[in-house]
């Protein structure tokens, strides 16, 4: 015969807002012999106690006067005083859920903890109070420091994410978001109730929503699980650079010009297209006898990472440290070219994220441009790259020409749906101009 267990955990079929269905159900398996513990509401969980026989029990919930976390006063629980006096009128104090107190009652003639409604719903509205500020919280840390962080850079952020790194962030989002959210509006509504002067249904049918609960509860614990998932993965391979490809293992040709499409061009410019043999397409020269081309032994810079999402339809973010020259032994250019490109799903999309990245980029690193001289020297560079393009016929829908974060001039185009920005430091300063590797990129992304 098996042994008949003492102990009974179950899951609460409704929010600990829900004060009506929450005493119903505590009711209800008082009834079948099941007694709530002391401080039985522990980690999502409900624990019970049998009873020597089913018995009649009234559970009652009062909104608590105070944060009820366990590092608050008194461990969150209520005063000694008002356990006593609860006593006092035949209420026991048991246990705590969100932000209420429960108490419950051996005694059918026992009188209610509260017998006006009116003073029930003052009491909610501390409850409401703490609710608010735990949205405000919330709020800042799920919307405006993120913004903030980026400068309102929505687009550039979101193009730079994965689908599910967008995706998993959205959801916790909501979800941090909207438990306040849901929490005020349920509370907000008891109030509004009780106002009116409206008594409290002890007896609500929990089980109508009891399904629906539970469903959304199993939904968040698989979203938990997928999200701790997630946030290791991430970090193990950020850390260990998992999504890096060495430029010599890619083999697809990238929609931009490289190193070694800005010495093809370069050399057309100043010898003919004899001399340079004419350019290819993908960054491979026609003639290679005419540009020799080489890649750095640093494997730490030569580097791409790849990616397709929701927004765009191929993103590269491009390290190259290289140097190209002409076969009769001409260096044509030398130095690291940092890219980073989008061709996104629409043109509105690209021209959205290309200023945002520029705003980014303006404000964080505004000490760079306070000074006269570099405010001059800018304009005229940007002048003299549009009079380069101006004269080969080639329109961007967006330029901008700035110092970046490492003191390096920097790039930002974009063309219909396409966008890049770059920076290219030369090994020495009388190798490739703006007007050569900037002309290359707009060239290229036509």
């Amino acid at each position: 015969m098996a042994k008949e267990t003492n102990t009974l955990h179950r899951l609460p079929p409704c929010p600990a807002y829900d004060v009506e269905a929450t005493e119903s159900w505590l009711t209800d398996l008082a009834e079948e012999g099941w007694l709530l513990q002391k401080d039985g509401f522990f980690g999502g969980f409900a624990s019970f106690e049998r009873a020597s026989t089913p018995c009649s029990v009234r559970y009652r919930l009062e909104a608590a006067d105070k944060n009820t976390g366990m590092f608050s006063d008194n461990g969150g629980d209520p005063d000694p005083e008002a356990v006593e006096l609860s006593q006092s009128y035949g209420w026991e104090y048991v246990a705590k859920r969100g932000e209420f107190y429960i108490y419950r009652s051996f005694r059918p003639g026992t009188r209610e903890l509260n017998t006006d409604p009116e003073v029930q719903a003052l009491g909610l509205q501390k409850a409401l109070k703490r609710q608010k500020e735990h949205l405000s919280i919330m709020t800042f840390w799920c919307l405006v420091y993120p913004l903030a962080k980026v400068r309102f850079g929505i687009m550039g952020s979101l193009l730079a994410m994965t689908t599910l790194q967008a995706l998993i962030l959205t959801l916790m989002a909501v979800w941090l978001l909207g438990s306040p959210i849901l929490t005020i509006r349920h509370l907000r509504g008891l109030q509004k109730k009780l106002q009116k002067g409206e008594p409290l249904n002890h007896g609500k049918d929990w089980t109508k929503k009891a399904l629906l609960h539970h469903g959304k509860r199993a939904l968040l614990a698989i979203f938990l699980v997928v999200w701790v998932c997630f946030a290791f993965t991430t970090f193990s391979d950020s850390v260990m650079d998992a999504d890096e490809i060495p430029l010599a293992e890619w083999t697809k040709d990238p929609p931009f010009a490289t190193i070694e499409d800005i010495a093809v061009l370069m050399a057309e410019e100043r010898f003919g297209d004899d001399a340079a043999g004419g350019s290819g397409s993908g960054g491979q020269a026609a003639d290679s006898a005419a540009v020799l081309y080489r890649l750095e032994d640093l494997s730490f810079l030569n580097t791409l990472r790849y990616q397709k999402n929701w927004l765009s339809r191929e993103s590269y973010l491009w390290e190259e440290a290289a140097s190209a020259r002409l076969a009769r032994g001409s260096e044509l250019i030398a130095g690291c070219l940092s890219a980073e490109y989008h061709e996104a799903r629409a043109p509105w999309i690209a021209s959205w994220a290309i200023r945002d990245y520029n705003r980014f980029a303006r404000w964080q690193w505004n000490p760079f441009l306070k000074h006269i001289g570099t405010y001059k020297a800018l304009s005229e560079k940007q002048e003299a790259l549009q009079q380069k393009l101006d004269a080969a016929g080639i329109t961007l829908d967006y330029l901008a020409v700035f110092i970046d974060e490492y003191g390096f001039t920097t790039v930002q185009m974009q063309k219909g749906c396409k966008l890049i920005s770059a920076h290219f430091t030369p090994y020495n300063r009388n190798n490739a101009d703006l007007t050569d590797w900037a002309f290359a990129l707009a060239n290229s992304i036509q």
